[in-house]
Parts: C-alpha cells; sequence; structure tokens
C-alpha cells in the first residue's frame, strides 16, 4: 500500500483502495419499495440534466414501460402502479431516497471494528472462523449489520472467506 493512500485512510478513517465499496445494492423486498426504486432509478437520467424528460434518455427502460416493445417485463410494475397512472407516477417530482450509503468519514478501521467484534462476542476476532458454523453465521450476519462494515473488510478481520461472508449474509 502506498504512503499516500495510507496517510488518507488513516485520515478518513477508510480501509482499503480509493474505489472500495463505491458500488452498493439492496434488496427490494416490498411491493411499495419496488415502485419507489423503480421511479428512482427512471428519474436519474433527468436529475443528472442527461435529458429534458424521461422518454429521451435512450438508455433506460422507462420506454419499454410505456412503448411495451417485449424486452423488458413490465407486468409486474404496471399491475402495481397501474397502466394508466403509470406516466404520471414516474414523472411525480419526487428525491427519492434508495441507498442508504454511509459516508466516508462513517467507515471502520479493522481495528476498530475488531475491538467492536471483540466487546461484542467476547471473542477475538480472528476466532471467529473456528467457532461451530451456527455461532459463527450468527456473528456474521450480526457483524454485516454494523454501519460502514464491507465483506471484504470482515473477511480481513475475521479470516472468514468472503465468500463464506456472502453465503451467510443472503440466507
Amino acid at each position: 500500500m502506498t504512503l499516500i493512500k495510507k496517510c488518507y485512510n488513516r485520515k478518513y478513517k477508510r480501509c482499503g483502495h480509493l474505489f472500495q465499496d463505491r458500488y452498493k445494492s439492496e434488496a427490494v423486498e416490498t411491493d411499495p419499495y419496488f415502485v419507489v426504486v423503480l421511479r428512482y432509478i427512471h428519474q436519474n437520467p433527468k436529475k443528472a440534466g442527461l435529458c429534458k424528460s424521461l422518454d429521451k434518455y435512450e438508455w433506460s427502460s422507462y420506454n419499454e414501460y410505456i412503448r411495451r416493445r417485449g424486452i423488458v417485463d413490465y407486468a409486474f410494475a404496471l399491475e402495481i402502479i397501474g397502466e394508466s397512472s403509470f406516466e404520471s407516477f414516474m414523472n411525480e417530482k419526487r428525491d427519492d431516497m434508495c441507498l442508504e450509503l454511509a459516508e466516508p468519514g462513517d467507515y471502520l478501521s479493522d481495528e476498530e471494528l475488531a475491538s467492536m467484534l471483540e466487546e461484542l462476542f467476547k471473542i477475538k476476532a480472528i476466532k471467529i472462523q473456528n467457532e461451530p458454523k451456527e455461532n459463527r453465521d450468527i456473528i456474521l450476519t450480526a457483524a454485516m449489520r454494523i454501519q460502514g462494515v464491507s465483506m471484504r473488510q470482515l473477511s480481513r478481520v475475521t479470516g472468514v472467506s468472503i465468500n463464506m461472508i456472502w453465503r451467510v449474509s443472503n440466507r
């Protein structure tokens, strides 16, 4: 790791490379949240100043919902929103926020995470990998809920493979 990256990470309490954890995702588990996310995605190009109206942005699925050309499976969304109100719903001026992204200062250092895990679970972070499966999975699931913790960081601190953490978090 370069000296500049180490200094930057220390100053802003970050870990890893500069663009680590840039792209986030979260599960869409309810119908109301699905339509909010759909509107948010369709409105992004307009909010970013890439087009004047939603139907003018050629890389969006918005026109598929309007013109029904068959590339997108639009039936579920139209059933929830209603065919007659889809356009007005999508064009409704809203400041929907869909991802709760942590600010750069919200990240924990590896040392802070290790000490937090030890305090919460009364076990050294690196020894979590040796716990029985049920205990390990409970600890990992709880650790993934800590604000600012990435799977990669949790893997580094606990010694548990990132693939195992991914499997546990997707159960």
